[in-house]
């Protein structure tokens, strides 16, 4: 679904779902390529909608320096969809999702 992306630490889109199909997210990773422990938030959010702590599905999550963490996901995504997310520390955490797209 996406390739390793790097983090800020405001909320940013990483995945959008495509116009007329869904998404299942089935897993994703984060890697911490610091060599300080840094946290991830990770937000799904609704067609049209913005990150907010309605939607905050993981928070603040620390991840230990020099080291991943991958997050057993089996979520359904609507067309519109994004998922956003950000890091405790600038340049520190990539996160890449999987999964698959059907229309």
């Amino acid at each position: 679904m996406t390739s390793p992306t790097q983090l800020g630490t405001s909320a940013s889109t990483v995945y959008t779902v495509g116009a007329g199909v869904t998404a299942t997210v089935k897993e994703i990773l984060v890697s911490n390529i610091s060599a300080s422990i840094s946290t991830v938030s990770i937000h799904f959010v609704n067609s049209g909608g913005i990150a907010s702590s309605a939607n905050l599905m993981f928070p603040a999550v620390s991840i230990s320096a020099n080291s991943s963490i991958a997050f057993d996901v089996n979520q359904v995504l609507d067309a519109g969809s994004t998922i956003q997310a950000f890091a405790g520390n600038a340049t520190a955490v990539n996160i890449m999702i999987s999964g698959f797209e059907a229309s």
